[in-house]
Order: structure tokens, then sequence, then C-alpha cells
């Protein structure tokens, strides 16, 4: 039911919002150095090196009871910048700017390559979402990650649809980070065992 309602979401918002909201944003905000910080903070490549640190970090036997949680957040910032990635090339959404300075709205597909045409999903918003999902926060903080996610529409990099989309997006890789890492631990135990039989 919470996929239909974020599809249906990011359709309404596509269709009804977005260039309203990209004008209104562009007319009445200044930007301010926050945004940018608050930006930075929810940045997928930080966050791809740090969780690699840390899962190489905890292959120490001293510190293998941190082994999971970091694995899991390891392969779900991979799952949702491989996914992000993918679509942002294939569906080549022009970006708020881009729209604002020339008046085109909509997707140039296959266009991705080019910054400008990098809109959909974003992949800030889908970290953001990751991490509260796998850190297994209540709603409240869910809702106390708006402040982050809007810096992305206050830039003028995003539209709502981009966010929304992220924001599913970095759950469902948080979802399948559980069933690949499950799926490693199962390998890793055949391996052992088998070892042991020689």
């Amino acid at each position: 039911m919470n996929w239909i309602f974020a599809f249906l979401a990011t359709l309404l918002s596509y269709l009804f919002i977005d260039q309203k909201l990209a004008l209104l944003i562009h007319e009445h905000i200044h930007l301010l150095p926050i945004y940018k910080a608050l930006s930075f903070i929810i940045a997928p490549i930080p966050h791809l090196a740090l969780s690699a640190i840390l899962t190489a970090f905890a292959l120490h036997p001293r510190f293998r009871k941190y082994l999971k949680p970091f694995a899991r957040y390891f392969v779900t910032v991979l799952i949702f910048m491989f996914i992000a990635g993918l679509l942002k090339i294939a569906l080549g959404r022009a970006r708020p700017e881009f729209f604002i300075k020339t008046g085109f709205y909509g997707f140039s597909f296959m266009e991705g390559h080019h910054s400008y045409f990098r809109s959909f999903p974003s992949s800030h918003a889908a970290t953001a979402f990751a991490l509260i999902y796998l850190c297994r926060c209540k709603w409240y903080w869910y809702l106390s990650l708006t402040l982050f996610v809007c810096s992305r529409l206050l830039l003028g990099e995003h539209y709502l649809s981009d966010v929304i989309a992220g924001g599913m997006l970095g759950i469902f890789a948080a979802k399948m980070s559980f069933l690949v890492t499950k799926k490693i631990e199962q390998v890793i135990h055949l391996l052992n065992l088998n070892s042991k039989e020689f």
C-alpha cells in the first residue's frame, strides 16, 4: 500500500506541483550556505566511502559484532546508487535549474550523462531514507529528515517528485540489503562447512 501511495504521490507531484514549486522557490527563496551543508550530510558518495571503511574496519575480529550492520549499510548504498544511476541516465529528467533557464520540463531519454538531466530520482533522498530505515528509527525521524531532504529542493537540484521517488528507492535498497547480506552469510557459512570437511 505504501508503494502505491508513493507512486501516486510522485505522479501527482510531477503533473501538478513540481513546476509551480520550482518557480516559487526560485522567486522567493534565497540560497544560503546552510542548504549546501544539509545537502552534504546526506550526499551518497561520502556515505559510500564511509560505509566501505566501516565494513572493512568491522572485518577485524575485535569488531566483528558490527560487521552485519555496517555491511548492510554498504550494500544499501551500493544498491540505490546503482539503480539511481541507471534511472538518471535512462530517463534524463531535466533539473529545476534547467527548467528555470530554458522552460524545458520533463524527460529527455538517454540524456542523463549530462548533469542538467540527472534529476530523477534524488540519490540524496535515497541516502536519508535508507539510513533511517536501517536504523529502525521512529516515524518522527522521517519528519526530521525533511529538513535535510528539502535542501535539495531549495538548491534547485530536484523536484518534489524526485525526492519522493528517491526516498522510496532508499527504503527499497535498505530492504534488499537485508536479503543480500543474509544470502552472503549463508554462502560464507556453507564455505566454512565445506572447508572443515577437507
